[in-house]
């Protein structure tokens, strides 16, 4: 199933912004509907923003966080 732009921004813990200059720098390729949207495959997006790539709000690596409990 093909994922909108806006879709596949949340998909990925990303922002529109991020995908768009991914499609635009030839890293991600990408399908056009009827009506001229973008669709991205999943699969494709998820090979390019794995989970060691991504980043939380705070810009930090979501494979470089961990969970730390008070009083532990």
């Amino acid at each position: 199933m093909a994922l909108s732009l806006l879709a596949a921004a949340q998909h990925t813990g990303t922002k529109p912004s991020t995908i768009l200059r991914a499609i635009l720098s030839g890293r991600l390729s990408v399908e056009r509907d009827g009506e001229g949207s973008y669709r991205l495959d999943p699969e494709e997006l998820d090979r390019l923003f794995s989970e060691d790539r991504r980043v939380d709000p705070s810009g930090v690596p979501l494979a470089r966080l961990r969970v730390v409990t008070q009083g532990a």
